[in-house]
Order: C-alpha cells, then structure tokens, then sequence
C-alpha cells in the first residue's frame, strides 16, 4: 500500500467544503452580504486644508487642518524642506 503525504489527503477535503457551501447557496438561493469595510468616509476623503496658522516664538507655526487636527509644531525649517519638495 502506498502512502500519501498528508497534504494529498487535506486538499480534497477542503475543495469539497468549499464546493459544498457553493451547493447550498445555490440550493437555499441564500447569499451572504460581503463583508465590507470602509476605510474613509466621504468627509475624510476630501483634500486636507491649512485653515490657519499661528506663529510659535520665532522659529515655528502651529497648523489647524481641515480634519479638526491642531497638535504640533512646525519649524521654518521643516517647511522650508516641504515647500522645496513640492515645487
């Protein structure tokens, strides 16, 4: 008798399960809602704006976006770098 390594055996199995499931959607005409999953909603999705500025002694800004975010502090030299990049 010859052996089969295990893996020979678990394919069958699991291509029977998945066909099995695809019978009974066909048989109960059931079908399972995909499983969806937002990542941004349409208020997120939009492009973020600088609403304003505010100076930090004299070497830096504090930035209020759009998305209602306001922590940090911006050197000049770090926008410096960020307007270089861009243009």
């Amino acid at each position: 008798m010859q052996r089969r390594p295990a893996a020979a055996l678990f394919v069958p199995r699991v291509t029977r399960c998945v066909s099995l499931a695809s019978c009974r959607e066909k048989r109960t005409g059931e079908q399972q809602a995909p499983t969806l999953l937002p990542v941004l909603s349409a208020a997120e999705a939009k492009p973020l704006r600088i609403e304003g500025m505010k100076p930090v002694d004299s070497y830096a800004y504090t930035i209020a976006f759009s998305d209602g975010h306001d922590t940090g502090i911006y050197s000049f030299d770090l926008l410096q770098q960020l307007g270089e990049r861009v243009t």
